[in-house]
């Protein structure tokens, strides 16, 4: 999958609710939308064409929307999918979800990193602990020999 990042994220949420209120949405229906932010109406963000067919791309890998085309441009259109895609979160949900997926995969990497740190000092004190294990067996013998001695000689 692509990488998306915020700015994506912004675009590809806005799209996904101009589909949800139009049946279809093409790159001049999407640039001509109302710039009113008082209103609280939707923005159009400042993309090249480009970009818009990118994005719509995107909208199909994820199953959004369904893209067609004609000789004058190529537009989006909604699916029973788009609304259920908007109800769940939209774009924001699938790019929390990689941000999730990156911090775990960072907190593995660490973990796995230490581990091998830990393994590589077990290994580098192996050959001495070695030695105290054979060491602690060959006194263990002796005291072991030192009571049958006691046992059978008292």
């Amino acid at each position: 999958m692509e990488k998306l990042n915020v700015r994506d994220v912004e675009v590809l949420n806005f799209m996904v609710e101009r589909l949800v209120l139009n049946n279809q949405i093409t790159f001049d229906d999407f640039t001509q939308t109302t710039l009113d932010l008082e209103k609280n109406k939707l923005v159009a963000p400042n993309i090249n064409e480009q970009d818009f067919i990118r994005y719509l791309y995107i909208l199909d890998r994820y199953n959004v929307c369904k893209i067609s085309a004609t000789k004058d441009a190529e537009y989006a259109r909604k699916t029973p999918a788009t609304l259920n895609f908007n109800k769940q979160g939209g774009f924001n949900a699938i790019y929390d979800k990689i941000q999730k997926d990156k911090e775990t995969e960072e907190l593995d990497y660490r973990n796995k990193k230490v581990n091998l740190e830990l393994a590589e000092k077990t290994l580098q004190e192996f050959p001495r602990t070695k030695w105290f294990a054979r060491i602690g067996f060959f006194i263990a013998v002796i005291l072991a020999f030192k009571e049958i001695i006691i046992i059978f000689f008292a």
